[in-house]
């Protein structure tokens, strides 16, 4: 009887975990299901979609909008009837913007409208799956306001490079001269290292122009730096950076395993991290060790990044101490060497630590936990209704 319930209680658990999936909304002719647009007083607008249903049974939809702008939503048709399995019903949102401004707050307005199916009749228990889509609606500002960022993209020694400075007018005026100046700047930003002058233009409200300066490193040590704008609009000032880096063809050794236990295959692992601002390519290492050369897969390593080289050590017939090795990280290009120590060691704990406090481990741990309180829960509520059951039938005998 126990085993009864507890495969009942999982195969309800599975059930209710999948429900959430078996709907689905396309937006029509390619577009994308999120839509952006500008409050314009008195204007109405309209999106198509089309409902996708993966359920197995024929069922009514209801539509629903929440949001400070909810009341602006009308849906056509207000809802969709007996669909049946495998068909794609078409509906649309209909926005209504009010004559004046409604009173509504300047800035960014989600309203997210929602797809969920009707409320099935009589006792039978059934999930009700929905899914929801984001409109978001900008509201202007009164006056001219700016919104500015800048891109300074990532180079190599020597090579030259596009800053871009983006910016938008989130103002009901036109802001009439727009400029900038930029300037390189040390990390630490105690160095003015150049200054650079873009053209100016001028910005429609609700519209969005591009400023551009070009960088030459040529001259620079790799390492990082900051580029910040100073942008000059219509008498007022506006201040953005970003950090960017310049690349060196070298790759550097951040880590390595220390420590190895003893007459066991053991990993061998090498963090690296490539200073380049291009992929490189055929990266692997070589460890030279007490006894004997071990090496790493090749791979290719992205721009910027740190990846693991891992390898594998035998230590068959090596004794517990300490011993001097040397890694070398090969790459196109270039080679990078490293002196180290290694330990060979009678038991090894440390990485089944490290494994066990792992992100991906923890959350695997919560997933089983979880399901294992649903199971329990389940199996307890069913255990109380059945106990209920005998003791009313009991009652009924006597």
């Amino acid at each position: 009887m126990n085993l009864r319930l507890i495969l009942i209680s999982f195969f309800l658990v599975l059930v209710f975990a999948g429900i959430s999936y078996s709907i689905g909304i396309q937006s029509i002719a390619g577009e994308t299901l999120k839509k952006e647009l500008d409050f314009v007083p008195g204007k109405t607008v309209k999106f198509t979609y089309r409902l996708i249903t993966t359920v197995n049974y024929v069922t009514d939809y209801e539509f629903y909008a929440t949001g400070d702008l909810k009341d602006l939503v009308e849906f056509d048709p207000p809802i969709l009837r007996s669909v049946a399995p495998g068909s794609a019903p078409i509906f649309n949102i209909i926005l209504k913007f009010p004559k004046d401004d409604g009173g509504i707050d300047p800035g960014l307005h989600t309203i997210r409208f929602g797809v969920i199916e009707a409320k099935s009749g009589g006792n039978m228990l059934k999930g009700r799956t929905a899914i929801t889509i984001p409109i978001v609606v900008r509201v202007l500002y009164p006056g001219k306001y700016l919104k500015a960022g800048i891109d300074a993209p990532n180079i190599n020694v020597g090579e030259m490079s596009k800053i871009t400075i983006h910016l938008e007018n989130w103002g009901d005026e036109e802001i009439k001269e727009v400029k900038s100046t930029v300037r390189i700047l040390t990390p630490d930003r105690k160095k003015v290292l150049a200054t650079l002058y873009t053209d100016s233009v001028s910005i429609a409200s609700g519209g969005e122009k591009n400023l551009y300066v070009v960088f030459d490193s040529f001259g620079y040590e790799p390492g990082s730096y900051v580029a910040e704008a100073t942008i000059y609009w219509d008498g007022k000032e506006t201040v953005v950076e970003d950090a960017f880096k310049i690349g060196t063809l070298e790759i550097s050794i951040t880590g390595y395993t220390i420590e190895f236990q003893k007459d066991t295959i053991n990993p061998f692992d090498i963090e690296v991290q490539s200073n380049w601002n291009s992929m490189l390519k055929n990266v692997y290492a070589i460890v030279d060790l007490p006894n004997g050369r071990i090496q790493s897969p090749t791979i290719s390593l992205p721009p910027f990044q740190k990846t693991i080289l891992r390898a594998y050590w035998d230590t068959h017939g090596i004794e517990i101490g300490e011993y001097d090795a040397r890694v070398i990280v090969r790459y196109e290009g270039g080679s990078v060497g490293k002196d180290i120590k290694v330990r060979v060691v009678e038991t090894l704990e440390k990485p089944w630590l490290v494994r066990l406090t792992s992100p991906t481990f923890l959350i695997l741990v919560l997933i089983i936990v979880l399901i294992a309180l649903l199971i329990i829960i389940n199996f307890s509520v069913l255990r109380k209704l059945a106990g209920y059951e005998k003791h009313t039938a009991r009652k009924r005998r006597k």
